[in-house]
């Protein structure tokens, strides 16, 4: 479980580095100090093996995961754009109304791409910028 660079011990850590910058990107500040009260009872159990400590932590966790929720910048929803394609290209429905999707013309950025219903755009949506800070 806790073996160096493989364990769970050592996968936890890395997670929680990368959620840690997450919350610091996100400028959340009350989730951020969760996170840290959170992260301060598990170093603490992991030296004492005490179990309140845990507990504690599990205790911050549930406090943090609600918090999360109530963030207005980790409400992906709000972010969420609908891009029409093919044969929905003027499909006009309500999607998802109790989520609150908004259909876009596009583009939209999808894992780092712009996308555009508009095949012959790919190239000056996502090549271009590039080529040009060269």
């Amino acid at each position: 479980m806790a073996a160096d660079e493989i364990g769970l011990q050592s996968e936890l850590s890395k997670k929680s580095l990368l959620l840690g910058e997450a919350f610091k990107i996100a400028d959340a500040k009350d989730v951020t100090h969760l996170f840290h009260q959170m992260q301060a009872f598990e170093k603490e159990y992991l030296a004492t093996r005490q179990r309140p400590h845990m507990q504690s932590a599990f205790n911050i966790a549930v406090l943090l995961k609600e918090a999360i929720t109530l963030t207005p910048s980790f409400k992906s929803e709000e972010k969420t754009e609908v891009l029409r394609i093919g044969t929905a290209k003027n499909y006009n429905n309500i999607l998802c109304p109790n989520i609150g999707l908004k259909w876009t013309k596009g583009p939209v950025k999808l894992l780092g791409v712009q996308v555009s219903t508009d095949l012959t755009q790919l190239e000056k949506l996502n090549y271009s910028p590039i080529l040009q800070k060269l």
